[in-house]
């Protein structure tokens, strides 16, 4: 058995940080490492490690944000791509549903809207977070019987869009998928969060009734981190050896009057030798199925094989957001949102403006 042991380990740490400064800590150590049975010897110089010091950034600075969306850092938006609920038997069927304020100095307001998957309606209602609280709930005490997706949007008292990128959320869901309707399957992801650009607060429309969050990536007073627009899928077995499905949908362009949602999907999928392959699949406000819906799959992904694809919508011949997760349903069963390829340009969502308790 080989050992390594430690010698002459010198360690002179220095702090130099001062309110504002961002002066990193400067660890320096030199040491001597040995390989025992003779087969390798490693001696290390001197040298310099570097630590971050967290200097002049208090625990309520907005975090900086430049993507299109991600499960793994805090927002002032956050999808949920799912929730589903069966009032008549929440054993099977339920979802749990988790916010959290990351913030150790701001409260907030949070305005949640559950879009249903087949009429394309919303619901609505709001929760309060103190700083550093998290809660929970379930879809079958909110919006039972009902399958779909969720946003969640950071407000003012008053219901107005502001700033707060420190919203994190994540949900847990069970389904029965079949083949039985016993069958329950059970799987958990984070929401997708997206950061609000500036600190202004988007003027509401004439009337006072609404307001607009623009995913463009840009400098307005209603700016926010772009939706993507092209979504991936790295790697899925053939439907002949995995139960492997996708969840996938466009956000509505109005959570308050009649909106657009739906539209097509273009499939591009590759083989294991790079064989490439395509199909176009309907959408309507939400969907959930197995990938067997695309077209010819099996036949070009056969048992043993696996493959990857990449999505992207569209409506009218105009491109869509898209936001999408993909789920399995047999050994190594689990859940994970889609990859997120490239952003979708600019989409404008509609939102109504209403003080929380009305």
């Amino acid at each position: 058995m080989m050992l390594c042991q430690a010698e002459a380990v010198r360690a002179d740490a220095s702090e130099n940080c001062q309110h504002g400064s961002g002066v990193r800590k400067g660890l320096e150590m030199s040491a001597r490492y040995y390989l025992s049975e003779g087969a390798f010897r490693l001696l290390a110089a001197p040298l310099l490690v570097l630590l971050l010091c967290v200097c002049g950034q208090p625990a309520s600075a907005q975090a900086p944000s430049a993507g299109f969306g991600s499960d793994q850092r805090p927002g002032s938006v956050l999808f949920y791509n799912i929730y589903t609920s069966s009032s008549y038997n929440t054993t099977a069927s339920d979802t749990l549903i988790a916010v959290t304020n990351t913030s150790e100095t701001k409260d907030i307001h949070i305005h949640f809207y559950f879009v249903d998957s087949y009429s394309c309606q919303v619901a609505d209602s709001f929760v309060y977070l103190t700083k550093n609280q998290t809660t929970r709930f379930l879809a079958s005490d909110v919006d039972p019987d009902v399958k779909g997706y969720i946003i969640a949007v950071a407000v003012d008292p008053n219901g107005n869009p502001i700033q707060h990128n420190f919203l994190t959320g994540s949900l847990k869901v069970k389904q029965t998928l079949g083949p039985t309707t016993g069958s329950t399957h059970s799987f958990q992801m984070g929401a997708i969060a997206f950061a609000k650009l500036n600190a202004q607060i988007a003027p509401p429309s004439a009337d006072g009734v609404t307001a607009n969050l623009v995913f463009d990536g840009g400098a307005s007073d209603a700016s926010y981190e772009q939706l993507p627009g092209e979504l991936a899928i790295d790697n899925f077995e053939s439907p002949a050896t995995a139960d492997t499905r996708m969840i996938i949908f466009s956000p509505r362009s109005d959570l308050f009057g009649a909106g657009e949602s739906g539209g097509r999907l273009f499939i591009l999928y590759y083989d294991e030798l790079e064989n490439s392959f395509s199909a176009m699949v309907g959408m309507n406000c939400w969907l959930q199925g197995r990938l067997t819906m695309v077209r010819n799959l099996p036949l070009h992904i056969t048992a043993g094989q696996t493959g990857w694809a990449k999505i992207v919508g569209y409506r009218n011949d105009a491109r869509i957001p898209l936001l999408g997760s993909v789920i399995r349903a047999a050994e190594f069963s689990g859940g994970h949102n889609m990859h997120h390829l490239n952003p979708f340009a600019s989409f404008t969502m509609t939102i109504p403006v209403f003080p929380a308790g009305l």
